[in-house]
């Protein structure tokens, strides 16, 4: 039995009609480039700041999250770990490589600098 993941995401679709003269662009989703050893760029907005960048290094793609308590955050999911100091108001921000690619989204902290990253093929 599949167990969906506790963390709830919204995925919007915009109106381009409508945005267009924000001159906003849009980010490729490209979860194979989520791999050990890539850098990578939290861009969020960590402690209700307005915009934060945290770098960090994407160190493991196949790790269950634990809670600070010791217990699974989901058993059925494997996170990408990345060592990467957050707080907890940065759930969802976007984790992007070097070339713009979004490659996950931060969803928890493990203890000290460690945080879990939730896979984007998962959306």
């Amino acid at each position: 039995m599949k167990v969906p993941p506790i963390h709830n995401y919204a995925i919007l679709q915009l109106n381009k009609k409508k945005i267009g003269l924000l001159g906003l662009k849009a980010l490729n989703l490209q979860p194979d480039k989520a791999v050990p050893d890539t850098n990578i760029c939290l861009v969020g907005n960590d402690l209700c700041n307005k915009v934060t960048i945290r770098h960090a290094s994407i160190s493991r793609t196949d790790c269950n999250a634990l809670l600070d308590d010791g217990n699974l955050l989901d058993f059925n999911i494997n996170y990408i770990s990345a060592i990467l100091s957050t707080t907890g108001s940065s759930s969802g921000s976007l984790a992007v490589d070097i070339y713009g690619n979004v490659v996950a989204l931060q969803c928890a902290r493990g203890a000290t600098s460690l945080a879990y990253l939730l896979p984007v093929d998962l959306l």
